[in-house]
């Protein structure tokens, strides 16, 4: 990614924000529209290389952020910034800020979250929506009974390490065996989620015995990776956890919550089939209730088809697109 196309924006929005733009190329007969790309954690703009690359090279503008807590945009320490709504409020500023009016949006991982809410605040502005991995979020869920009742409901603990990274010292921890954690954050071996990542207090035995995955030649370059998060620190990517977990939703997300949410517009959900905790049978029981447009395609990856298959990823969102 040109590294002369970023931009940074405050003062009219909540926050600072590091993003990526590229204006969709005026000088086609018919333009393209621009595309809104969230990342989850723990990534960074840089995460959509791929999809970039293949829309900007056929036309589209991207609009493409840092989330909060990440690279160049702000990392505040009160949990309720991680909510959404704020998030969402500001991504608006800047589509303001370029010019856009509508985009399709989308959103992988916790970017699903403020996938969500802009679909929730904002549909007006919408295109469609594109949720990858995870489905749709609803505002101010409660942490801890969504651990336990997805655990019942399909029979294994799959957000159980949520509780590590809640804890005070997960970043240090972290930061201490950081080729551990890459290791098993990139592994091609589905079981290793399964076991060794999910289910509470299972990823923390793994980082503290120091152990290693097999890492794949698809996965982002590590000391990159490294770089990125030695500058930044854990400490505000892991804020995504202790906000859910922690119940520290603000005031709007709470009120949010007391309204019934639907989205009319067309909505895609992309599951990766051998993705150990974003199962698809979850996505699809989160998005399917609040979206009676929506349209559902799966992957065969594990849960970065972004870098695993970015080929067949970008064939599955140009479909949608070009189809609305």
């Amino acid at each position: 990614m040109d590294p002369t196309k970023y931009k940074t924006i405050s003062g009219c929005t909540t926050f600072e924000y590091r993003y990526y733009f590229q204006a969709p190329d005026a000088s086609s007969c018919s333009p393209k529209p621009t595309i809104l790309f969230l990342h989850g954690f723990p990534s960074v703009a840089s995460s959509w290389v791929n999809c970039v690359t293949h829309f900007t090279g056929k036309g589209y503008g991207v609009v493409v952020p840092d989330m909060l807590g990440y690279g160049g945009s702000s990392k505040p320490s009160h949990l309720s910034a991680y909510g959404g709504v704020v998030q969402a409020q500001d991504f608006v500023k800047i589509l303001d800020k370029e010019g856009i009016e509508k985009v399709f949006v989308v959103g992988h991982d916790w970017g699903v979250r403020v996938t969500s809410r802009l679909a929730n605040l904002f549909p007006q502005r919408h295109l469609g929506t594109v949720f990858i991995s995870l489905g749709y979020l609803p505002p101010a869920p409660d942490g801890l009974q969504t651990i336990a009742t997805v655990k019942q409901e399909f029979g294994r603990d799959l957000f159980g390490y949520w509780k590590f990274f809640n804890e005070d010292d997960s970043p240090e921890i972290i930061s201490q065996h950081i080729d551990s954690f890459f290791s098993i954050l990139y592994t091609s071996n589905p079981e290793l989620w399964r076991n060794n990542f999910a289910p509470e207090g299972e990823l923390k035995k793994w980082l503290l015995a120091d152990q290693r995955a097999h890492i794949p030649d698809w996965a982002p370059n590590k000391a990159e990776f490294e770089k990125i998060f030695k500058e930044g620190g854990w400490k505000a990517p892991t804020n995504w956890y202790r906000c859910i977990v922690r119940d520290a939703w603000g005031q709007q997300e709470k009120e949010l919550a007391e309204t019934t949410q639907q989205i009319s517009y067309p909505v895609l959900q992309i599951t990766t089939t051998r993705d150990q905790i974003c199962i698809p049978a979850l996505a699809i029981s989160q998005t399917t209730p609040v979206c009676p447009n929506l349209r559902t395609k799966p992957i065969d990856t594990l849960h970065w088809p972004m870098f695993e298959k970015p080929a067949e990823l970008n064939a599955i969102l140009e479909t949608f697109f070009d189809g609305i």
